[in-house]
């Protein structure tokens, strides 16, 4: 008889709800589903009393800790004397001075690349950026700065930076004039420009600043995000733009170097754990609508509402009154893609959204996501996302 592993108790700490939160959750559980002598337990401090909250789930004694989105400072103050050598990993954007063993690193350098190339291919030489007032996003400005001027990008341009200033109650409030404040740095800048924000919610601030001042949108602006948030980016008018950090792998990296300090002898050398991008997402605050632009912007458009109704390639062309040659051609000069790959894109994510935010099941979303059958579905869904239709549902639990 095989002798039972000892089982493992990590505590999974992470603040709210944002979307680092859910990818970090889900690539820890998905390691924890692979190795089941495991048993994670998350504490969310998004409640009352968050220190009270940490200290009790602490003091249980947990053989390893991983800290998304929260300071590392507060963890620790809350961790009981003799529980201070406990394996930890830092996950976190805050700009703490980490003790951990493993630190995820945001790459900063990896979305600012995927947010020049997007800019370059519109043509932009103006560039701008936009973020709020911490240390870890003046670090992004700076690298977005410097990367423009090693590029020689703003030979024939400018590159300009706006940075919210926060409420004095909280810090983390934004004061209503600084929307004015934004109104009026967007209306100056030189256009066409090139935005890219930090995060989605400030990119939204954007956009909003566009539609009150009559800036149009993306042909004097192009607005990028950060994070991609879908309910908040498919939401908005226009659609937002946004790069998505691949905090999901960064993550099973994270738990699996965690296991291996668990059971190392001796303390193992510090490791840093890249994250850096999983894919950009383009909606219409970046779709170029001039000229060719437009018949590729309307396209997308018209997948994105209706890929899930069992459109095929001619229905799109059709609705755009162009031939299939045409509308073949123009999305392979802007995208480098073809029409039958973003219909699949997109009834792929929709797959996705209702896996992890419904309990129906797969052969209903089969059939509502426009797949003529789970047996062509299961391949192609694998095949992007990295699992089965059935491990994804498990390692990405529905909110509650």
């Amino acid at each position: 008889m095989t002798p039972r592993k000892k089982l493992i108790f990590v505590c999974l700490v992470y603040n709210g709800w944002m979307k680092l939160n859910d990818d970090t959750r889900a690539g820890i559980m998905r390691y924890g589903k692979e190795h089941p002598e495991w048993i994670v337990k998350i504490c969310n401090l998004q409640l009352a009393n968050p220190g009270d909250v940490l200290s009790e789930f602490l003091a249980w004694g947990f053989d390893g800790i991983i800290g998304a989105n929260v300071p590392e400072r507060f963890i620790l103050r809350h961790l009981p004397p003799e529980r201070r050598d406990t394996p930890r990993i830092s996950f976190s954007l805050s700009p703490d001075r980490y003790t951990a063993g493993g630190i995820v690193h945001i790459d900063n350098d990896a979305a600012i690349d995927a947010a020049l190339k997007l800019f370059r291919r519109l043509g932009m030489t103006n560039f701008a950026f936009v973020g709020s007032s911490n240390l870890q996003v003046s670090r992004m400005s700076r690298q977005f700065s410097r990367k423009i001027r090693e590029r020689s990008l703003v030979r024939a341009g400018t590159f300009n930076d706006f940075v919210f200033a926060p409420a004095p109650v909280d810090g983390r409030n934004i004061r209503p004039s600084e929307f004015v404040r934004l109104g009026d740095w967007v209306e100056q800048l030189p256009k066409p420009c090139g935005v890219f924000s930090s995060t989605d919610n400030n990119a939204k601030d954007v956009l909003d600043a566009c539609r009150i001042r009559g800036i149009r949108v993306p042909e004097e602006i192009a607005v990028c995000g950060y994070g991609n948030n879908p309910s908040l980016c498919e939401n908005i008018s226009p659609t937002l733009t946004s790069i998505e950090p691949d905090f999901e792998n960064a993550a099973f990296k994270a738990a699996a170097f965690l296991d291996r300090m668990i059971h190392a002898k001796a303390p193992l050398p510090r490791r840093v754990i890249h994250c850096g991008v999983k894919e950009l997402v383009e909606r219409e605050s970046t779709q170029d609508r001039r000229g060719t632009g437009r018949i590729v912007a309307l396209a997308r458009e018209f997948i994105r509402t209706r890929a899930c109704t069992g459109i095929g390639v001619p229905d799109v062309a059709r609705h755009l009154n162009v031939s299939r040659r045409t509308l073949e051609q123009r999305f392979h000069e802007r995208l480098g893609t073809t029409v039958l790959a973003e219909i699949r894109e997109v009834r792929l994510r929709q797959v996705r959204r209702l896996l992890q935010e419904t309990d129906d099941t797969i052969k209903d979303i089969t059939f509502a996501c426009g797949f003529k059958s789970e047996i062509a579905l299961k391949p192609l869904f694998k095949r992007r996302f990295g699992l089965t239709m059935s491990d994804w549902r498990a390692t990405h639990p529905r909110r509650r």
